[in-house]
C-alpha cells in the first residue's frame, strides 16, 4: 500500500537543511511532530464513522463510509453536517473576496472566453458552469454521492456541487515527490515508495480549518477500499491511496499553451476513480489516455507494486508520463535517481527551493534514522 511516509524524510530534510541556504523564502523549519496517536471516535451512523486527531491545529477529521456511492454520501452528510453548514458558504464567500487574486494568479492562463466569463459573473457562476459542461462526462456515482451528502446534511446539492468544481476551475499551485530506492538507499524487500503532495495554497481561508481523511469502502464488486486527503464535502481526490497498489497526487501545469477544453471529465473525479478502480498504474495511465481530458495539471502516480511513481504531464491536447530518468532535468530542476518531483511553481521551475533541500541531503550526508537515505544523484 502506498502510504504517505515520506512526509517524514521531508521533515527531517527541513529540520537538517537551512531554508535561505536552499533558495527557499523564509528561514523558519516546520518542527510540527507527525502525528503519532490514533485518532478518537467522535459518532457514528449506518454507513459511517467518524473520528477526529487533536494532535494538530485545526484538528483532522477521519472519516469511514460503507455502502454504494449515494449511502456513503449520506453517511458523511449526517455525521459532517455541523462543518457542512459553516464551511460551504464560507468558501463561495472566500472565493468572491480573492476574485482579484484568481484573476491575477491563474486567468492569465485560462481562454479569453472564461476570463471575461469570471470576471462578468463571479467565480460562484462560473463554478455552476463548469458543472454544467462536465455533467455529460460525470460518472453517475459521484452525482449519487452528493446526492446524499445533501439529503445527509440539509445543504443544497448546488452548493456542494460548486465545492467539488473548485479545483477543476483553478487547479492548484502544489508540489509533489516520490522517492523509492536510491533515494532513499533501502533495498531488497524494505525497498518502500514515499509519495508525498504538498497543498501550497492559501492557508488564510477557511480549507485550512476543515481537513478531512476519508477512507471509503465502497462493495466488492465495486472497486477497492481507498483513501483521500481533502476537505468537507469535497467528493474528488486531489491526494490519496487505494487499498491495491496506487497512489495519486496532483498540481497545476501552469505554462501549457493549448486547447483548454471545459467539456470532459473532471480531473478530480477521473484520479478518485484511479483509486477506486484501477490495480495498477499502468491501468490509470489508461484510463487517463482514454479520458475526454479538460484543463492542464500535473499528475503523479504511484505503484506500490513496482515501488516507483511516474509523473503525467497532462492536457486536453498532450499527455506525457515521466520516470526519474526521463524527466526533463533544467538548472533548477535537476534530476535524482529513485526521485520525481515537481515543485509549486510554474514548469520549468524559476525556484531552486525544493531541488535546493534535495541536494542539501546530498551534500551533507542526512540520515534518518539508523540507515543512511542519502538522496544520490545520476552518476
Amino acid at each position: 500500500m502506498v502510504v504517505g511516509k515520506l512526509l517524514c524524510i521531508l521533515v527531517a530534510l527541513v529540520l537538517l537543511s537551512s531554508p535561505s541556504e536552499a533558495g527557499c523564502p523564509g528561514s523558519t523549519p516546520n518542527t510540527i511532530p507527525p502525528i503519532t496517536a490514533a485518532p478518537t471516535f467522535v459518532a457514528s451512523v449506518p454507513n459511517g464513522k467518524l473520528y477526529i486527531s487533536t494532535e494538530v491545529k485545526p484538528p483532522i477529521r477521519v472519516l469511514h463510509v460503507y455502502g454504494d456511492a449515494y449511502e456513503r454520501g449520506l453517511a458523511a452528510g449526517q455525521l459532517l453536517k455541523p462543518q457542512l453548514t459553516v464551511f460551504l458558504p464560507d468558501v463561495l464567500k472566500y472565493m468572491d473576496t480573492k476574485l482579484e487574486t484568481v484573476i491575477a494568479k491563474y486567468l492569465p492562463f485560462m481562454p479569453k472566453w472564461l476570463t471575461n466569463y469570471i470576471v462578468s459573473h463571479g467565480i460562484p457562476e462560473a463554478l455552476d458552469l463548469t458543472a454544467n459542461l462536465t455533467r455529460p462526462f460525470t460518472p453517475q456515482h459521484f452525482v449519487d454521492e452528493i446526492r446524499g451528502i445533501s439529503d445527509g446534511s440539509g445543504v443544497s446539492f448546488g452548493l456542494i456541487t460548486r465545492l467539488n468544481m473548485i479545483p477543476e476551475l483553478i487547479k492548484a499551485a502544489c508540489s509533489m515527490i516520490g522517492a523509492w530506492g536510491p533515494a532513499i538507499n533501502l533495498a531488497g524487500p524494505d525497498n518502500t515508495l514515499f509519495q508525498l503532495r504538498a497543498l501550497d495554497w492559501d492557508t488564510g481561508g477557511p480549507f485550512a480549518n476543515y481537513p478531512l481523511v476519508t477512507i471509503h469502502h465502497p462493495p466488492a464488486t465495486d472497486g477497492v477500499p481507498f483513501a483521500t486527503w481533502g476537505w468537507t464535502g469535497f467528493v474528488g481526490a486531489i491526494t490519496g491511496f487505494s487499498s491495491s497498489s496506487v497512489g495519486i497526487c496532483e498540481k497545476w501545469w501552469a505554462t501549457y499553451n493549448g486547447t483548454y477544453f471545459m467539456e470532459g471529465y473532471p480531473f478530480p473525479y477521473l484520479l478518485r476513480d484511479i483509486l477506486q478502480y484501477d490495480p495498477d498504474i499502468s491501468a490509470a495511465f489508461n484510463r487517463i489516455m482514454h479520458a475526454q481530458r479538460t484543463c492542464s495539471i500535473w499528475v503523479g502516480l504511484g505503484d506500490s507494486d513496482t515501488n516507483q511513481m511516474r509523473v503525467v504531464q497532462y492536457s486536453h491536447d498532450i499527455l506525457n508520463i515521466f520516470s526519474d530518468v526521463s524527466y526533463p532535468s533544467y538548472p533548477n530542476h535537476p534530476n535524482f535517481r529513485g526521485l520525481t518531483y515537481v515543485d509549486r511553481y510554474e514548469q520549468p521551475s524559476h525556484s531552486d527551493c525544493l531541488a535546493g533541500l534535495l541536494k542539501y541531503a546530498i551534500t551533507s550526508n542526512v540520515t534518518f534514522g539508523n540507515e543512511d537515505r542519502r538522496i544520490l544523484p545520476f552518476s
